[in-house]
């Protein structure tokens, strides 16, 4: 399976990226690059998902066959959406799931 998970060197991301890598899933994550590097195989793109158009150009045409995304994008009542606004993350609906796991609040 090819795997992308947004965010996946701190907490949870770093157990999803090992455990799928050592099932044998090609693995692809985006995030900062500001909290470790992922474990060897694991394919790293950088992108800080608050800055508009960021997400986008990191993803590119790829596609995966699943997307779990370990940051949830919390709006206060009036602000934006999500800044890239590519509902749900940029994901081809016919061929991709995407699962959205997130802990509000543990890594404050």
């Amino acid at each position: 399976m090819d795997l992308l998970v947004l965010g996946g060197t701190p907490h949870m991301g770093r157990s999803i990226i090992e455990a799928a890598a050592r099932r044998g899933d090609t693995v692809t994550i985006v995030n900062r690059g500001l909290s470790g590097r992922p474990p060897a195989g694991v394919e790293a793109r950088l992108a800080d998902r608050t800055r508009p158009g960021a997400l986008a150009k990191a993803l590119g045409d790829d596609r995966w066959d699943a997307v779990i995304d370990t940051w949830a994008w919390l709006c206060a009542e009036g602000e934006p959406e999500p800044p890239d606004g590519r509902p749900p993350l940029g994901l081809d609906p016919e061929r991709e799931r995407a699962v959205l796991v997130t802990v509000t609040g543990n890594a404050r």
